[in-house]
């Protein structure tokens, strides 16, 4: 079954899983109003990292343990881990090594200061490419050597990711909030689905009516639309009745990919100044702003 295409971006039309058999309820509106801000939501798509969940710290923890366990440069901050996720690991850990390349970084590199490794003139653009359709690094890297780090980092993660990592302050009451208005709430992830169900079920218990991660080659990560069809689908309504809340690059492509309004949380892994060069008007600076 396919979807109707004409709703822009490269992800227009696709063939869905055998799997996810959905009416025309969620089939995409005809116009992309991500920049618009309306108030009467029949659902809200969250993201999690940055946007329901502070998970820098257990992320950078686990990122840094699988890096030394693969004889890699191992001592990044949370400021700077925070520009490697968005898009999933395998995408981080790309980004992780072509850092390393750019900035001549080994095992025995050692932090001299607090000072950050990323400076000005650090290609943030070129980072940010990674693991979008202007990808031309990713093939450049070692591959197996990402998918060696990836098999220690998920278990390892998976067994920690809860050990700072906590919502983000009003965001549960707001959740709350919103489904006491009869609003159907659900979290998408690039996150792997393990980390995603646990998350969800420790720190918003019965408040998310769906929450997914990353099941590639089930579903595609994001930005491709798949999961918030999904979502949509398991919610009962029309993408043009929802919105999807993010704080990303990745999130805003995920509402442009399925023709959805697109509100940024100001809280997350990437600045507002950032993310208004790409064109986002619609920000939300605490969660009661996430409120009809």
């Amino acid at each position: 079954m396919q979807v109707p295409s004409g709703r822009g971006g490269r992800y227009g039309c696709f063939l869905l899983s055998p799997l996810l058999l959905f009416s025309s309820a969620v089939h995409a509106p005809p116009s992309l109003r991500y920049n618009s801000l309306m108030k009467n939501y029949k659902a809200y798509i969250f993201d999690m990292d940055g946007t329901v969940l502070d998970t820098l710290t257990d992320l950078n923890d686990a990122l840094n343990h699988a890096l030394k366990e693969h004889g890699h440069f191992g001592a990044y901050t949370g400021d700077e881990t925070r520009h490697f996720f968005g898009s999933g690991v395998l995408v981080a850990l790309a980004r992780v090594l072509f850092t390393e390349q750019v900035l001549g970084l080994t095992p025995e590199t050692v932090r001299t200061s607090s000072a950050p490794l990323m400076e000005k003139d650090f290609p943030l653009a070129k980072l940010y490419s990674i693991g979008t359709e202007q990808d031309e690094i990713t093939a450049t890297l070692d591959r197996a050597e990402i998918d060696r780090i990836s098999a220690t980092y998920r278990p390892w993660y998976n067994a920690h990711c809860e050990i700072a990592t906590g919502p983000y302050p009003g965001i549960v009451e707001a959740v709350r909030d919103l489904r006491n208005l009869g609003i159907r709430t659900s979290v998408v992830s690039n996150k792997p689905d393990a980390a995603v169900q646990k998350l969800s079920e420790q720190y918003f218990p019965g408040l998310f009516d769906f929450s997914i991660g990353e099941q590639e080659p089930l579903f595609r990560r994001k930005p491709a639309p798949d999961m918030v069809l999904a979502a949509a689908h398991k919610l009962g309504c029309s993408l043009e009745d929802s919105v999807y809340v993010g704080d990303s690059e990745v999130d805003l492509e995920t509402a442009r990919a399925c023709g959805m309004d697109f509100l940024c949380v100001t809280w997350g892994f990437r600045t507002r100044s950032y993310l208004e060069e790409l064109g986002v008007t619609s920000f939300a600076e605490t969660p009661e702003e996430l409120l009809p």
